[in-house]
């Protein structure tokens, strides 16, 4: 069976300005670190899964993503590394900048399933206050999270690359790319640049970068001329050239 891939890369820009300027990035530069860790009712029912990379935490919902964004180095600033001879900053002076922006996918279908693939080898317990019933055990972390058929015929895959979220819309035959529309609330501004979206927040620009639409077919790529398409607040997509 043929598929048609529609691939984007969301970057939140005040990370790589950060490493650029020779600063340590750590754990979140390795390829495919975020893990996304499943909900096992010790957080809030909305929730399905939630990741965290370096600037901000990612919560994974039926038909939404809900993005939380901060200043990379603020916890630094509060608990500096014992080998640098910086003085923890007065929390009471501080002022600690956060920003929620929430991408929802329109006319979703509510119904799809989401589960997680490559399996993380480590798992986390949540024993947390005294009410048991939002305790969990064993809770299970993956790389990799598919929800089928979020609208007809196209199932939506979310992973990492370094530190920065990743997700592919996957058309089946029949599916329609007009479905997929998705309203963007939260953001200081938002606009295309160079066939990017650019989303403005309080703490810095994250990117979505130009969509990447290609289809594999007798085992070769056949790139497919796509962009986005942006009104309203509402992003989607528009493909320049016919592919199956």
């Amino acid at each position: 069976m043929k598929h048609f891939l529609l691939s984007i890369l969301f970057i939140f820009c005040s990370l790589f300005s950060i490493a650029e300027s020779g600063k340590d990035t750590h754990i979140y530069t390795r390829p495919g670190f975020l893990k996304f860790t499943e909900n096992k009712n010790q957080w809030q029912d909305n929730i399905l899964y939630q990741s965290d990379f370096w600037g901000g935490r990612l919560f994974l919902e039926k038909k939404c993503f809900t993005y939380v964004f901060y200043q990379p180095n603020m916890f630094e600033l509060l608990h500096p590394h014992a080998t640098k001879k910086d003085v923890a900053t007065d929390p009471s002076q501080m002022v600690l900048k956060f920003q929620a922006v929430k991408i929802n996918f329109l006319n979703a279908d509510s119904a799809a399933r989401a589960s997680g693939n490559d399996t993380c080898a480590d798992y986390s317990n949540y024993f947390i206050g005294k009410d048991k019933s939002k305790w969990a055990a064993h809770v299970r972390s993956y790389h990799t999270i598919e929800y089928q058929n979020i609208y007809s015929n196209i199932n939506l895959k979310v992973y990492s690359e370094t530190n920065n979220v990743k997700y592919d819309f996957i058309l089946n035959k029949d599916a329609d790319v007009n479905l997929i529309q998705m309203q963007v609330n939260g953001a200081d501004g938002l606009y295309l640049e160079n066939h990017d979206l650019v989303i403005k927040t309080s703490v810095g620009d994250i990117v979505q970068q130009k969509p990447f639409a290609y289809q594999i077919i007798d085992g070769t790529v056949k790139k497919i001329a796509c962009e986005f398409t942006l009104k309203n607040k509402v992003l989607g997509f528009k493909i320049q050239q016919s592919y199956n």
